[in-house]
């Protein structure tokens, strides 16, 4: 199987990046004996935090309760309120959890403040990349993360960014050159939209029904593209928000994902899958006493819910 090379995707912008000549320095700062200047990092016996402790709500808070689970009775309002509050009998509804100014001196990884105070790479913290590297490969499974014998390549990975519509501009900064346009849901999020226009790109809407976006509508528009017509090329990027789609509310099955992957792959579309509600999934409404008690595992749950197209 041959390494995907998605370097033909690349705008003009991100082709003509460069590495930072001082950025192409760091290789050398595990050098044994090497001490560097370079960063100006402050010395942490100068922060002025010593410890940071916060109060956690556990994950029995905010259950309806093994009572009204057996007794089939629908929760009340009230006691949904005085959940929030600690019982009578003293046990507590958060847990407390501190994080010191130096957890481990030899481990600068480790969750410290000396480390979360300090200036650090583009990456973010190393411990919150590795947590999300977890997340994202136990809960999606992508090949990319998951593939022992590497034949995707080692550069896949996780990027961190501040939030999806952050992430989304940066994929149209790296994807897409001027005049061009993006396929996406007839109706969608709107702010996804205006953060394109300052890069003049546009949008090629994509019929949608109860599932969100409908392969057959897409593959007959890409089928009859016509370049003269249209005024840009073919679209070669895809902004698609499948669970919980905004505004619609819909929620796209695992047949529809794959008819749509599959016309992405034909016409080598980068799907760019805008998920903020992956786990806001639900079955059919079940009253609750119909409902059966259920020992669900991480892993049961997982498997329930429709995959996303990183699988």
């Amino acid at each position: 199987m041959a390494q995907f090379d998605p370097t033909h995707h690349l705008s003009r912008m991100s082709k003509s990046r460069k590495v930072s000549p001082v950025q192409g320095l760091h290789k050398f700062l595990g050098t044994p004996g090497l001490i560097s200047l370079s960063g100006g990092l402050p010395n942490p016996e100068y922060f002025p935090f010593g410890t940071l402790t916060a109060e956690v709500s556990t994950a029995t808070k905010f259950s309806e309760g093994n009572d009204t689970t057996a007794s089939h009775k629908p929760p009340r309002l009230a006691d949904w309120f005085w959940s929030f509050f600690p019982s009578s009998n003293g046990s507590e509804m958060t847990s407390s959890i501190t994080v010191p100014k130096y957890a481990n001196r030899s481990q600068p990884d480790a969750l410290q403040l000396s480390t979360a105070l300090q200036y650090s790479s583009a990456r973010g913290l190393p411990l919150l990349n590795s947590l999300c590297r977890e997340i994202t490969a136990k809960v999606h499974s992508p090949a990319a993360l998951c593939d022992p014998s590497n034949i995707l390549g080692a550069s896949r990975d996780i990027l961190l960014t501040t939030g999806n519509t952050d992430a989304w501009i940066k994929c149209v900064q790296t994807f897409c050159n001027p005049r061009e346009a993006v396929l996406c849901d007839d109706w969608t999020f709107s702010t996804s939209l205006e953060g394109m226009r300052p890069y003049q790109v546009g949008a090629v809407p994509v019929k949608m029904d109860s599932q969100g976006m409908c392969s057959t509508d897409l593959r007959e528009i890409l089928e009859a593209w016509n370049e003269t017509e249209r005024g840009y090329q073919r679209p070669h990027v895809m902004y698609i928000v499948p669970i919980g789609q905004n505004p619609t509310g819909s929620t796209m099955g695992s047949l529809r994902k794959q008819e749509i992957y599959q016309v992405c792959v034909e016409y080598d579309i980068l799907i760019i899958e805008d998920d903020p509600y992956f786990f806001l999934q639900f079955n059919r409404y079940c009253p609750p006493s119909e409902r059966l008690e259920l020992k669900n595992t991480d892993e049961s749950y997982i498997q329930s819910l429709s995959p996303s197209f990183l699988r």
